[in-house]
């Protein structure tokens, strides 16, 4: 197996590992309100309710977006040598979490 293809799948699987454990008790909802850990958005500090609503929600859209990088990681390991161009696809691969970021904070516009 291409080196190439070992660092990208280790790194993506890594990535996804760590924001699906960051995720986790957020969709559990066992994170109360804080200064430190959580959506941090303006409108998820305007009430409990909201804290609740917008972790939760945080937290399943990073959970289903991990897993996206986790395939995107495991799929590094069975393709043969990545060329430059697909070498940067899969190296960009965790950016794919900022979208679970974005999908949290226009849902919290229209709380």
């Amino acid at each position: 197996m291409p080196e190439i293809n070992t660092i990208l799948g280790i790194s993506n699987l890594a990535c996804a590992l760590l924001a699906a454990g960051l995720s986790t008790p957020l969709v559990l909802g066992r994170i109360k309100m804080n200064d430190v850990y959580g959506v941090r958005f303006a409108k998820a500090q305007e009430s409990p309710e909201n804290w609740d609503k917008l972790n939760r929600l945080g937290g399943k859209h990073m959970l289903f977006w991990s897993g996206i990088v986790a395939i995107a990681g495991a799929t590094c390991f069975f393709l043969p040598p990545l060329n430059q161009a697909l070498a940067i696809c899969f190296g960009l691969a965790p950016c794919l979490l900022s979208v679970g970021c974005l999908q949290t904070y226009f849902h919290s516009r229209r709380l």
